[in-house]
């Protein structure tokens, strides 16, 4: 139960004392280096180890600015702690005596860790079981609840009764995540696009705190994502989500100091596109398609955009002076092939084009 693929359920230290396990892991950090230090001479193997182990750690450990944990850091730090302990277990010139005792300790962890990972791959095997036992070993994190959500909105429904079923069961995962952070929106997005795909009232206070967690709370990519998400199912006709809610949580994020980048961009062109689609205002569109651009102005991605929005509008001379932009900054030609069909469809007759 300790496994899992997030770990955004651990306690994030704000000082030696908060929470107390801080200061225990520091002096136990601190006296395995000194243990290091001490071991050099009559155990290299040991010093190496455990050198290893702490070297492999101090970029992802440290002041980095990443995610708390994730197992697959330790793949490689964690070779050094298993050198030193399968090398004193299984040398023979280290208390003959003991060897075959220690041999047969080796054989027991070779097992245990053979079946630990057996489990783990049969729980992966299934994309339907996974995410519901990361949610039960870790009911406290956010991400593994908003996964579990996910998996119960995608799941096939045979009857009415299961799709309301699976319809609670969401809906509970989202609420618990919603409930978990005080900072985060992928719970509260889960709820207001959840219920928008499935017809559902959308309760105002979702969005209300929605509204200030995207306005003043720091802004993450995954927001922008899952907002752009939102606005593609609603302009698609495939959510019950009203323009003008929709309007108030891209309003908020645009207000956000944070927001820069191409999760800047990626709210401008989901605003533009909005406005285009749902609120008719094809001038506000244009100038939000075009403020999408200049927060990533090396973005070529999203300056092809740009060319097709504009050909969308019916101004084939601006998309061409996109297009020859382009040109002149894609020095590696990758996006060469694109820049041609782009040009062949500016030549084109505007009722000709797809």
């Amino acid at each position: 139960s300790q496994l899992g693929v997030y770990h955004d359920d651990i306690a994030i230290s704000r000082g030696l004392l908060t929470p107390y396990s801080t200061l225990f892991a520091c002096i136990g950090i601190a006296a395995l280096a000194a243990t290091a230090f001490l071991l050099r001479k009559r155990h290299p193997i040991a010093t190496f180890g455990i050198l290893f182990f702490l070297l492999g750690h101090s970029i992802e450990s440290s002041v980095v600015a990443l995610e708390i944990a994730h197992e697959h850091r330790n793949y490689l730090p964690g070779f050094g702690i298993l050198l030193v302990i399968f090398y004193y277990l299984l040398s023979p010139a280290w208390h003959k005596d003991t060897l075959r005792i220690r041999q047969v300790l080796a054989l027991i962890l070779v097992v245990f860790f053979g079946a630990v990972t057996a489990m783990r791959a049969g729980q992966w095997a299934d994309p339907n079981v996974h995410p519901l036992i990361e949610a039960v070993h870790h009911p406290d994190s956010v991400r593994a609840n908003t996964e579990a959500a996910y998996m119960y909105v995608a799941l096939p429904a045979f009857s009415p009764e299961q799709a309301e079923d699976n319809y609670r069961l969401a809906l509970n995962h989202y609420q618990k995540a919603a409930a978990l952070s005080s900072s985060g929106t992928s719970g509260l997005l889960g709820l207001v696009g959840l219920n928008a795909m499935k017809g559902r009232p959308i309760e105002e206070r979702w969005v209300r705190e929605l509204e200030q967690r995207l306005e003043r709370l720091p802004f993450s990519p995954d927001s922008a994502n899952s907002l752009m998400q939102l606005e593609k199912c609603l302009t698609s006709g495939n959510c019950n989500l009203s323009p003008q809610v929709m309007a108030r949580l891209l309003q908020a994020s645009l207000r956000n100091p944070t927001l820069h980048g191409n999760s800047r961009s990626s709210v401008k062109f989901a605003w533009s596109n909005l406005l285009f689609v749902s609120l008719h205002d094809r001038d506000a569109a244009l100038k939000a398609a075009y403020e999408a651009v200049e927060a990533t102005p090396d973005d070529v991605d999203n300056r092809i955009t740009l060319v097709k929005f504009l050909l969308i509008q019916g101004k084939p001379d601006e998309a061409k002076k996109q297009i020859a932009r382009m040109r002149q900054t894609n020095d590696m030609q990758i996006y060469g092939g694109q820049l041609d069909e782009l040009e062949k469809l500016v030549k084109m007759p505007e009722q000709s084009r797809p």
